[in-house]
């Protein structure tokens, strides 16, 4: 039978959620608590796309799940990620979003007063 190795990549506490789902369908690798990167190995059969029906969209997008057919394809997004911090424009814009979540609201403000 024919294994293939898959890293999944994403936030804290994704790694028992996507186990539960694919439960039966991986056998689990390793993995390290601190670590945000789960090792599994899947039968030959499945692809990629499948897996990623059954963890499910959800999922993928609130722990902002990558997935890698090989440990270089994680350590290369995580070498650009340390080595390329965000440009001037990037932290304007970060910091003009921050600044706007905390202003309260002025529409909400009204319409608890007529309220």
């Amino acid at each position: 039978m024919h294994w293939t190795t898959l890293y999944i990549k994403g936030r804290s506490g994704f790694k028992p959620l996507v186990l539960v789902k694919l439960k039966g369908v991986i056998l689990h690798g390793s993995s390290q608590p601190d670590q945000d990167v789960l090792m599994v190995w899947t039968k030959g059969g499945k692809t990629l796309r499948s897996l990623k029906l059954l963890i499910g969209a959800d999922v993928i997008f609130r722990f902002r799940l990558q997935f890698f057919t090989d440990l270089n394809g994680h350590l290369e997004t995580k070498a650009v990620k340390d080595n390329h911090p965000l440009s001037t424009r990037e932290m304007e814009m970060l910091r003009k979003m921050r600044e706007a979540t905390k202003r309260p609201r002025r529409h909400s403000v009204a319409q608890l007063a007529q309220a």
